[in-house]
């Protein structure tokens, strides 16, 4: 068998060469660009794992992974598979063989692993939206460290064929995006409706999990967790480890080891693989659990289940961190690195062990470096956790390349040019649909107050249909984040030496951009 070499350049989120796909239909993915850790099959190409010996001794791939088909029937477009730590057994994203993947909004930290390359895509905005896996951690912890929305679903939740294991009782296919509702048209297409829809009304506060924190990390959420506190009626601060969490962690890593050698045990031996450091000892040591081991760890499983079924009833989510800190600088010591993993698999092993939905939202920054904060809810219910993350804006501010994203202005400027065409030409069915279809729309005019879309339409029907023509100067749209825009104008009309003020917000929905308010003033001349 003859493999391609995939030799990449340090620092780089692709695997080389590219791999792409175009869209296969049209959905509420369309013109959204995906990238796929590689350790998702795409047909005729060699899933490579992060790993030269893994590659070199497998074949390519029949069938494309059927979470990728979707999204590809959903309108998006891959454009690449993305370096992943070794076999997905690592926390860092440091890669021995391939380098380590940018992370572009912490300079010279890691970017977090195993999801590394895919999580370094979304925030280097080279995609939209990745695929990535989670079964210790590695999305959740790559999310924060990267300033990323980022999903860990329902075990099970999500078809896995086409998936190369790890740890196939914890494996999860998890997602990364910039903006809480691109995590939630991706949720649409993989997750489809919870079995019964339940609305978040309860929230529990892992007091315990954030007493791990040091003082610097805590303060920087605190307003995140009074916002939080705000929404909802009944809030309760819980202890959720009930002892010590390192009790909980041992029982992961020890289940997650057995499984890991019983997947992969064979091919290590075989091939007797070049692993990088960390990794190596990873899989030595999972090599020495036993059977009584994995009976006392199951127990521990078992039983934090049971805590759990009780604790998070439908309706209600839990707060938690998504890491103890910001992301270490590259090239840490490896005891350092060590025990950073230790504190981090504390809070991570909690939704693996029990199989639940665990979202982390960008909130907080340190020292410059992002940091996320993390909701949990009951099992099978990810859907209603999206929604009530889109609908409640955790975070606290933008960066500054969050405002004006030029591929975002550029799309902002379309809409904007389409309305302003279709205004002075009196097509009224286009300047209908560029507006949101709501009761909450709301229309100021310079001569009328309209609140709902349908009063909207009906002077739109009524008005006179010439006249319209209309000269723009001092235009500015402002874009924020990937989602939200205003468009302001001055504008003038022959015969008038009035000067016309227009004001609009627009907002991205799954029919492309909306205005959703807009107020239109007339003043005379200075």
């Amino acid at each position: 068998m003859t493999v391609p070499s995939i030799a990449k350049p340090a620092g780089l989120a692709f695997c080389m060469p590219l791999v792409s796909l175009g869209p296969t239909g049209t959905g509420v993915l369309d013109g959204l660009r995906l990238a796929v850790k590689d350790v998702f099959d795409v047909a005729g190409h060699v899933t490579g794992c992060g790993n030269p010996d893994w590659r070199r001794t497998h074949w390519a791939a029949p069938r494309t992974a059927s979470a990728i088909s979707r999204l590809l029937a959903a309108g998006a477009t891959l454009i690449g598979k993305t370096v992943t730590d070794e076999l997905a057994y690592s926390l860092n994203g440091e890669n021995a063989h391939y380098g380590t993947p940018v992370n572009p909004r912490a300079p010279g930290r890691i970017p977090g692993g195993s999801s590394s390359g895919s999580a370094s895509a979304v925030a280097s905005d080279l995609a939209d939206v990745a695929l990535g896996t989670d079964c210790g951690g590695s999305v959740r912890i790559p999310a924060s460290f990267c300033g990323l929305y980022g999903i860990r679903p329902t075990h099970g939740r999500v078809a896995s064929d086409g998936l190369v294991a790890l740890a196939p009782s914890f494996d999860t296919i998890g997602w990364f995006a910039s903006s809480a509702d691109h995590l939630r048209r991706v949720g649409k297409v993989l997750l489809g409706d919870d079995p019964v829809p339940t609305a978040p009304r309860r929230l529990l506060i892992a007091r315990d999990l954030l007493a791990h924190l040091d003082a610097p990390t805590l303060a920087a959420l605190q307003p995140s967790l009074e916002k939080l506190r705000t929404r909802f009626e009944a809030v309760v601060e819980i202890d959720v480890c009930n002892g010590d969490a390192t009790i909980l962690m041992r029982a992961f890593r020890t289940l997650q080891a057995a499984e890991i050698m019983a997947q992969h045990g064979q091919w290590i031996a075989q091939t007797v693989p070049l692993f990088g450091p960390g990794v190596r000892e990873r899989f030595a040591a999972a090599a020495q659990v036993n059977a009584a081991d994995v009976a006392q760890a199951q127990a521990v499983r078992d039983g934090l289940r049971r805590r759990l079924v009780h604790m998070l009833p439908p309706g209600t989510l839990l707060c938690l961190p998504s890491a103890p800190g910001i992301a270490p600088e590259i090239g840490a010591s490896a005891a350092s690195m060590e025990d950073f993993r230790s504190k981090a698999m504390q809070l991570l092993c909690i939704a693996g062990l029990a199989g639940l939905p665990q979202v982390s939202v960008p909130v907080a920054q340190v020292t410059g470096c992002p940091l996320g904060l993390s909701l949990m809810s009951s099992a099978n219910t990810d859907s209603a956790l999206l929604d009530w993350i889109v609908v409640n804006d955790l975070c606290d501010s933008m960066t500054l390349p969050d405002v004006n994203r030029p591929e975002v202005l550029a799309e902002m400027q379309a809409a904007f040019d389409r309305y302003e065409q279709a205004l002075v030409g009196n097509q009224v069915a286009v300047l209908d649909h560029l507006f949101w279809d709501s009761e909450h729309t709301v229309r100021y005019g310079a001569t009328e107050n309209l609140v709902g879309a349908t009063q909207i339409r009906a002077f739109r029907v009524a008005r006179p249909s010439t006249g319209l023509t209309r000269t723009l100067q001092r235009t500015v749209i402002t874009t924020f984040g990937l989602d939200t825009a205003t468009a302001c104008t001055e504008f003038s009309r022959a015969g008038s030496d009035r000067i016309g003020r227009q004001t609009q917000t627009w907002i991205r929905t799954d029919a492309g951009w909306k205005v959703v308010a807009a107020h239109v003033s007339m003043i005379d001349p200075p």
